[in-house]
């Protein structure tokens, strides 16, 4: 637990949970996880009025959500969203991140049911990024080491991280605009590549007497990308026909 960079921690009840040093730190101050973002009570009423805390030049301020986008849209100050299974760093917007953690979390969860595995209450939750500009992607993708997800870095527009300290496995993905006019479109397709890089990273940060095969965390990463879908099963289904169609084109 110590080498994933995890702590002990008491809980009100007496429990004892592992959790990162930022969790156990947050959760000394008495703040609580509320709607994806960590919050203290005093935020919590601030949100209630629809204004967001943001750090700008040194300064604390009080914003409605549209500024609140505009600061975070810098990767140095990106929204911060935690769910049940991951945690999601984003320059995108606040409604968007808070959509992209539900499709996240789903993610990881069916890669866990197809490897037959229980999540357990002190799951090693996924640091995920859901990045906005293609400028952000290549910058975090030049701090990649392994061949191969080195590679997904520059020529896909998802690919895996490795802490090399902790050897935590993280993903990260990048906002997609493939049409001008459909807005929705471009949303749904870049939710499935961060679906794709959550559930590898799952696979590739469990526990394993063996490491398997990297296709095989790789494919479960693109069922869940292209084949599975927890909430538009119709959308999925047009993509995953075209899917099927573009690899019976390339001969495969």
């Amino acid at each position: 637990k110590y080498q994933q960079g995890l702590v002990p921690y008491e809980m009100d009840d007496g429990e004892t949970r592992w959790l990162t040093e930022i969790e156990a730190e947050r959760l000394a101050k008495g703040m609580v996880l509320h709607e994806g973002m960590w919050i203290t009570p005093e935020e919590r009423e601030n949100l209630a009025k629809g204004l967001f805390k943001v750090e700008f030049d040194g300064e604390t301020r009080w914003v409605e959500k549209e500024e609140a986008d505009k600061v975070h849209e810098d990767l140095l100050n990106p929204w911060l969203f935690e769910g049940t299974a991951s945690r999601l760093t984003t320059t995108c917007t606040h409604d968007y991140g808070k959509d992209c953690l539900l499709q996240a979390d789903a993610a990881i969860a069916e890669a866990y049911e197809i490897m037959g595995r229980p999540m357990s209450e002190d799951f090693p939750k996924v640091d995920l990024m859901m990045l906005a500009r293609q400028e952000d992607y290549k910058q975090v993708g030049e701090g990649v080491n392994d061949a191969l997800d080195a590679a997904m870095s520059s020529e896909y527009a998802c690919f895996i991280t490795q802490d090399p300290e902790s050897g935590r496995v993280g993903g990260v993905a990048c906002y997609q605009v493939l049409s001008e006019t459909d807005v929705q479109g471009n949303d749904r397709f870049s939710q499935y590549l961060l679906r794709h890089a959550a559930a590898e990273a799952a696979v590739r940060g469990a526990t394993w007497k063996e490491a398997p095969p990297r296709w095989f965390s790789l494919g479960i990463g693109a069922y869940c990308e292209r084949y599975w879908d927890p909430f538009h099963a119709t959308g999925v289904q047009r993509l995953g026909a075209w899917s099927v169609a573009a690899l019976r084109r390339e001969g495969g």
